[in-house]
């Protein structure tokens, strides 16, 4: 698993499922100031 900070707020996640190619799954952070409260995704594959 490989996680990126992006430069606007979200999180790139990228997994590798058995033979399946990667797939690329955005976190949205959701925040208050400074503190991250939740990630949340809705992958559609999932």
């Amino acid at each position: 698993m490989n996680l990126d900070a992006n430069s606007d707020g979200s999180i790139s996640f990228w997994l590798k499922l058995g033979s399946q190619p990667l797939e690329e799954v955005t976190f949205d952070l959701l925040h208050d100031g400074n503190k991250f409260d939740s990630v949340t995704f809705t992958p559609d594959d999932w």
